[in-house]
């Protein structure tokens, strides 16, 4: 009997299982697979994408690989003051810690850079769109006002003078 009760288990293990025939009891209760938590995932792609994001912000060839002349130090960091002075919207005023002022005398000691020439015509072009703004608004005499400014930083400017013909400024 021992035997028989051995054999006839075995019968049952290699037989189909009930959910399979359909006799007996349904599907085996499915054991809850535990979670785990995101481990590295996240973390490693933060770091990949600030990889990315750094390396489309970078400057993509320095002046040394574009063939220009040697900058030294001090015009690097006053042009890099005026971009941020000119981001802080500090374009002509407060005096004395404007980026006007500063790319000035960064001309003063280094009169052929181009970038100091390129970061004034890019203040002049800032104060030609503040005034399509303003005059945009209504604002006609702070248009021109904007536009006089620019005009005080990049004499030169047409599209400034054609907005400021415009405004029947000129």
């Amino acid at each position: 009997m021992f035997k028989r009760r051995r054999q006839k288990g075995w019968e049952v293990f290699v037989a189909e299982p009930a959910f399979v025939t359909g006799k007996g009891e349904g599907a085996p209760p499915r054991l809850p697979v535990p979670r785990r938590g995101p481990g590295w995932f996240y973390p490693l792609m933060a770091v990949v994408l600030c990889l990315l994001i750094y390396l489309w912000v970078r400057p993509v060839a320095g002046p040394e690989s574009r063939g220009a002349t040697a900058v030294s130090p001090e015009s690097l960091q006053l042009l890099e003051i005026a971009r941020r002075q000119h981001a802080d919207g500090r374009l002509t005023a407060p005096p004395g810690d404007n980026a006007e002022e500063t790319l000035h005398e960064l001309l003063r000691r280094d009169p052929q850079n181009p970038d100091a020439q390129a970061e004034l015509r890019a203040i002049a072009e800032t104060y030609g769109q503040w005034a399509k703004i303003a005059a945009a608004k209504g604002a006609r005499d702070r248009a021109r006002r904007y536009l006089e400014r620019g005009l005080k930083v990049d004499p030169t400017d047409e599209v400034l003078h054609a907005q400021l013909r415009e405004l029947g400024g000129e």
